[in-house]
């Protein structure tokens, strides 16, 4: 699957990521659709 993938500050890339697995009761699989950057972020 492509993915977002945040590796620091400024350094977002988009890329193929494997598909998420549950493995343990704890686990949750999040999709997010949307993000508001703040001022840190559009410097």
């Amino acid at each position: 699957m492509r993915a977002a993938i945040y590796y620091g500050l400024r350094s977002i890339e988009v890329g193929a990521h494997p598909d998420p697995v549950i493995t343990a009761p704890t686990d949750a699989i999040v999709c997010v659709v949307l993000s508001c950057g703040t001022k840190e972020m559009r410097r």
